[in-house]
C-alpha cells in the first residue's frame, strides 16, 4: 500500500470516492461496485482489503441516506413514510445470513478467486443496469 508516498493520487482518490458517493446515494445504489475497484487502481489496496474498505465506506454513506431519508413522506401514499420498516424487517434474516456467508468466504477463499467472483458480481450488475437503461430510455 502506497497511502502518503503519493499525496496527489491519495487527494485525487479521496475526492473521486466523494463524487461517486454522492452520485450513488442519490441514484440509491451505494456504490460498492464502484469504490473497490477505485481503492484498488488508485491506491494500489489488494482485493480483500479494498472489500473490507468498501463496505466501510458504504456503511457510511447508508447512515446518512437513513438519516436524511427518515422523515420524508411517501410519493404516493402521503400517510405512509419513505422507508418500509416492515419490509426491511423481512429482509433483515436474509441479509444477516448473506453477510455471514460472505464474511467466511472473505476470510477463507484466496485472494484470486475472490477478484473473478467481484468480477463476476460487477460484470452482471452492469449488464443489469444497462438492461434497465435501454428500457427507460425506450419509453
Amino acid at each position: 500500500v502506497n497511502l502518503g508516498k503519493r499525496p496527489l493520487i491519495d487527494a485525487f482518490v479521496g475526492i473521486v470516492a466523494c463524487m461517486i458517493a454522492g452520485i450513488a446515494l442519490a441514484a440509491g445504489v451505494g456504490g460498492g461496485g464502484l469504490f473497490v475497484p477505485l481503492l484498488m487502481l488508485g491506491l494500489s489496496f489488494d482485493a480483500r482489503t479494498a472489500t473490507g474498505l468498501s463496505q466501510s465506506m458504504l456503511c457510511g454513506g447508508s447512515a446518512a441516506a437513513f438519516v436524511c431519508n427518515l422523515r420524508l413522506p411517501h410519493p404516493t401514499s402521503p400517510g405512509r413514510r419513505l422507508i418500509d420498516f416492515e419490509l426491511a424487517c423481512l429482509l433483515a434474516p436474509s441479509l444477516i445470513a448473506g453477510a455471514q456467508l460472505g464474511s467466511l468466504l472473505h476470510a477463507t477463499v484466496p485472494p484470486i478467486i475472490l477478484l473473478v467472483l467481484l468480477c463476476v458480481v460487477l460484470i452482471d450488475a452492469a449488464r443489469k443496469g444497462i438492461n434497465n437503461a435501454v428500457k427507460i430510455s425506450a419509453k
